[in-house]
């Protein structure tokens, strides 16, 4: 069914792009009504669509509950928006060379009443890939804390970072480590010449007047163990 409203179609001046999305109820059900046959179906509308264009998609159970957590958060997202309950943080950034602050990461949080403060997992994580790094004017090579967790106890994690440095050399492109936590983290990625780096080590995300008292005291009190943190040739 997808696959035969696929293709261009035509007007009288041009082909046009033309896709769909599919969803399906479940089979007839003894006793369901035509409200919770079309309820379910719904259900299953919203889920194609936010998989993606051009599927299809069976109606499953626990998807109700999903779909209805999903259309929550929704509304009180549009909700929060309109009350301006979305605030920033900063967390500083570091060149791991010298251990200089390089700058800050402006971060989203969400003051909600009934949630709390709730922050976004990543929003590039699942739609990053190496191929844009030629598609795009990439400027630098972010490294997720999952590759970095963990580092000291990992060889397979160890080459991984090597790797994603010595690729962002190659192109030019800055390679930038986030998460970093322990010092023996920080040890292992100077060693292998990552070239700047955030993390709880250094700071936590902070308001405004605690960003820029950090910076004062990190300048006025810079560490001596961390900048002279031998690194590997």
């Amino acid at each position: 069914m997808t696959r035969s409203v696929m293709g261009p179609a035509m007007n009288s001046c041009k082909r046009l792009p033309r896709g769909s999305t599919v969803w399906c109820g479940p089979p007839m059900r003894w006793g369901a009504s035509a409200e919770e046959l079309l309820r379910d179906a719904d259900i299953a509308m919203y889920r194609a669509k936010w998989d993606g264009k051009n599927r299809h998609v069976v109606f499953e159970t626990g998807m109700q509950g999903m779909v209805q957590n999903r259309m929550e958060l929704e509304m009180d997202l549009r909700e929060a928006l309109e009350k301006d309950e979305f605030f920033l943080v900063y967390q500083p950034t570091f060149d791991l060379r010298d251990m200089s602050p390089t700058g800050v990461e402006a971060l989203i949080r969400w003051n909600s009443p009934t949630r709390g403060v709730v922050q976004p997992d990543d929003f590039g994580t699942g739609y990053s890939s190496l191929a844009h790094l030629q598609r795009f004017p990439v400027d630098a090579l972010k490294i997720d804390r999952s590759f970095i967790l963990g580092l000291e106890h990992n060889q397979e994690g160890e080459t991984l970072i090597r790797t994603l440095v010595q690729l962002g050399k190659s192109l030019s492109i800055e390679t930038f480590a986030e998460g970093i936590e322990q010092q023996q983290e920080l040890s292992l990625l100077r060693g292998e010449n990552c070239d700047s780096g955030q993390g709880f080590l250094f700071a936590r995300p902070l308001d405004v007047a605690a960003t820029e008292a950090f910076l004062q005291n990190w300048a006025e009190n810079t560490t001596p163990a961390l900048a002279q943190t031998p690194q590997h040739s």
